[in-house]
């Protein structure tokens, strides 16, 4: 089934198209954060070069979270008017299985993370599988401090790999075990390519029924409750 995924989540844009679980084509943009100036050309020009339409696509992905506030509502909307357009169903996969999803050459303990800022991490942990889309999940998407993420992993006492913008901060911050690793960046961030390997056949609905998956108020939330 050709399937269209989506990812705005960090600071890079990607766009990838597959059949079934065959990639077709994937751009992928560091465009620092100017997402809505760049996707929806993204999307015509994998579309042109793979010989397809918009009206070819049967399905749409998305990473809908946790992630940039800004940067996951651009995907989302994206993704759910082109969806609500062509009559099609879609999914939103966490951004961070998504990382997880198109790893599967790692193995041991994964650790998904993502800048939050103020000292925390977007952080999820899984047991890497055999094979695309099948790691296990070891706890919920949660946002909470590096120290905290830090004691979870010690008690773990295995090997970890570190994924997602947040690696490198962990992995410099914390340091603790020689048997910790950063992969380089073309493997560690995540891509459209992984949404789609993480989005489930269940998870595909209307698109009235997509949502963003927020760990956390905004800055602008967290200041008007401070001022109520």
């Amino acid at each position: 089934m050709l399937t269209l995924g989506v990812d705005t989540s960090a600071v890079s844009v990607s766009v990838a198209l597959a059949d079934g679980e065959v990639l077709l084509g994937e751009t992928y943009v560091h465009a620092k954060q100017q997402h809505s100036a760049v996707l929806l050309s993204m999307v015509d020009a994998l579309l042109h070069h793979c010989g397809l339409s918009i009206g070819d696509v049967r399905r749409f992905a998305v990473t809908c979270g946790p992630g940039s506030f800004t940067g996951v509502r651009i995907g989302v909307a994206a993704v759910k008017g082109m969806a609500q357009v062509s009559g099609r169903p879609c999914a939103g996969a966490s951004t961070l299985a998504a990382m997880v999803a198109q790893a599967a050459f790692l193995d041991g303990v994964l650790c998904c993370a993502m800048d939050a800022r103020r000292g925390q991490v977007y952080a999820a942990l899984f047991e890497a599988g055999q094979s695309p889309g099948k790691a296990k999940r070891l706890c919920a998407d949660e946002a909470l401090p590096i120290e905290e993420l830090e004691r979870r992993l010690l008690e773990l006492d295995r090997p970890v790999t570190f994924l997602g913008d947040g690696a490198v901060l962990c992995y410099e911050s914390m340091r603790k075990r020689p048997d910790w690793r950063s992969p380089p960046p073309q493997w560690r961030f995540q891509r459209a390519w992984g949404a789609i390997l993480a989005a489930g056949e269940g998870d595909y609905r209307p698109a009235g029924d997509l949502r963003a998956l927020y760990l956390r108020p905004s800055q602008a939330e967290r200041e008007l409750m401070l001022n109520t």
